[in-house]
């Protein structure tokens, strides 16, 4: 998988290889292990990051609500 994103406007493409894409067709989703998973949140934290810096006013402001089910986890 190879993610490009723009840090100015926060627009990113995500691109799969063909063995990716094998592997989604025939399994109809994407298996990882905890190690990918620890590298890819870290990733995709910096991206987040780099990207929030730069977004307009008006972006920023956008807030996203989950459904408690979502979040086991969590007293909110």
């Amino acid at each position: 998988m190879k993610i490009l994103i723009s840090p100015k406007n926060g627009y990113s493409e995500w691109t799969f290889d063909k063995k990716e894409i094998e592997a989604i067709n025939k399994h109809g989703k994407l298996i990882c292990e905890p190690q990918f998973i620890r590298h890819f949140s870290n990733v995709l934290i910096k991206l987040v990051t780099d990207i929030t810096v730069n977004l307009d006013e008006e972006t920023r402001k956008i807030v996203t609500k989950t459904k408690k089910e979502n979040r086991p986890n969590s007293e909110y």
